[in-house]
């Protein structure tokens, strides 16, 4: 907890990846933890993939804070995140093409989420303006998008395309240009 400890009226870092290494325990400590101080949007995959069904012991306040990351590969891995109807597992599923198989599959799990009522992160891997190109014009396809971390192709040290979207003062933009939008670099 001592990570996002700050002083009253700091701001804590919105979006904390516990990055599978919490218990359930300290699951339910950080979001009570959360309540007294920190201003928190989402927490990613606090517990392990085999775990994460143990996220439905929290009350369904903090359960829409946590994002299925690890834990969501597939359609089928979304349809069991979604739960009975208007109890789903978590809030939020962290969509990465990469994880999942494609833009396809993608739509798939989005219209899950979007019927079970819950919101999306589009993520990534480090990958190519390529990728992560196709991943936004997913995730602005999809009502249910509400978070993007599409920042992969800024780690790499050359692409092989342009293009594909703008990012000016933290906002992501499709480009007007055909397809994707990218052109091959030579």
């Amino acid at each position: 907890m001592k990570t996002f400890s700050r002083r009253p009226g700091d701001v804590a870092d919105p979006t904390p990846s516990a990055r599978r290494r919490w218990h359930r325990s300290r699951a339910r400590s950080f979001c009570l933890f959360r309540q007294r101080v920190a201003v928190i949007e989402l927490v990613e995959q606090p517990v392990p993939r085999e775990a994460f069904e143990g996220i439905r012991r929290l009350p369904a306040a903090w359960r829409r804070r946590i994002a299925a990351d690890e834990s969501l590969h597939g359609e089928n891995d979304a349809l069991a995140l979604a739960g009975p109807p208007g109890d789903p597992v978590c809030g939020i599923y962290n969509i990465k093409l990469m994880k999942c198989g494609g833009v396809w599959p993608a739509l798939r799990i989005a219209a899950i989420a979007e019927t079970a009522g819950v919101a999306l992160m589009w993520g990534c891997m480090d990958e190519s303006r390529i990728s992560i190109s196709a991943a936004l014009h997913a995730a602005f396809a999809s009502p249910a998008t509400r978070h993007l971390d599409l920042d992969g192709s800024l780690d790499l040290a050359r692409d092989v395309v342009s293009g594909g979207f703008t990012l000016v003062d933290g906002v992501m933009r499709v480009t007007d240009a055909p397809g994707l939008g990218v052109t091959r670099l030579t």
